[in-house]
């Protein structure tokens, strides 16, 4: 039985069949997630997983964290900013913290950065710089002392979690009085969702588990101790090659993925690389204050 993870009721409805796995919907909540998300979740998050180029077939990870780590800095110095408007120093926690690019940002402001994350490969990387301050562990897994942080942050993580609500009890539990958690993910009620339907680019059932709403995700932090503060869009800066090149990876058909790659070659090839455009791609950002 498909139970949501959410409120518990088990009134489902289908909204897409993705091959082997169902996204569906909570008729009780309104809450959307993979079908899969009460199974044994085996995705594995190894170094392909961060270094992938424009696959023929499938849409997962990224086509090189490493490489794009640029834009990702420059992403999180903005989180930063926003973070700032409520702490400006003290313990911060990322969880998913991939390569370790927020924690730079983050120990750059003059916070005392720890990371988190499920992946071998993306916690050695994080390793290097940040000796003794990473750890590959779940959240509620981790042997973190309660009240040791004072910033929480899930920067495109919660939409992974195999169980969102006991993650975030635990991170409220980890947090010192007043401290905020932070979330940044997709937003399963934008405009692109709508327009794209089941080809949009985040239904990604096998590592996607969650699509939240504002709806959903403030019931999840009300039943988790948390009252929302701050909610805004999410926006992505990113320069016009990168922009072509994720269109090709994320086309529907192979005339559209053909020809979207052509244009990237040549502009990756012949114009500006680096100049940054803002992309609206419907995500949203919460900032959320333990009670």
């Amino acid at each position: 039985m498909i139970v949501c993870n959410i409120c518990k009721s088990s009134s489902i409805n289908i909204l897409h069949s993705l091959g082997k796995y169902k996204i569906v919907e909570c008729k009780k909540c309104g809450f959307v997630f993979t079908d899969k998300i009460m199974h044994v979740h085996n995705f594995v998050y190894g170094e392909d997983y961060f270094k992938i180029d424009n696959p023929e077939t499938g849409k997962r990870g990224y086509r090189s964290y490493e490489n794009d780590k640029p834009h990702h800095l420059y992403y999180f110095e903005k989180k930063i900013k926003l973070i700032n408007k409520f702490i400006s120093r003290g313990k911060i926690l990322d969880v998913g913290c991939a390569l370790g690019f927020f924690l730079e940002e983050a120990n750059k402001a003059g916070f005392n950065p720890y990371g988190l994350d499920v992946s071998e490969y993306a916690v050695k990387y994080a390793l290097k710089k940040f000796p003794s301050k990473v750890f590959c562990k779940a959240l509620e897994d981790s042997n973190f002392k309660n009240g040791s942080f004072n910033v929480i942050t899930f920067f495109q993580t919660i939409e992974h979690l195999e169980d969102p609500l006991k993650t975030l009890m635990s991170a409220n539990k980890l947090l010192s009085r007043g401290g905020i958690l932070v979330i940044a993910c997709p937003n399963h009620d934008s405009i692109l969702r709508k327009i794209m339907g089941r080809h949009w680019f985040e239904y990604k059932p096998e590592e996607h588990l969650n699509y939240f709403d504002k709806r959903s995700l403030n019931s999840l932090l009300g039943k988790t101790g948390f009252k929302l503060i701050c909610m805004e869009s999410d926006m992505f800066f990113y320069p016009i090659g990168y922009i072509l090149e994720r269109l090709s990876y994320y086309s529907p058909t192979s005339l559209l993925k053909k020809f979207f790659y052509i244009v990237y070659k040549f502009i990756d090839n012949f114009f500006i690389k680096n100049v940054r455009i803002p992309l609206p791609l419907g995500g949203m950002m919460v900032v959320a204050q333990k009670k």
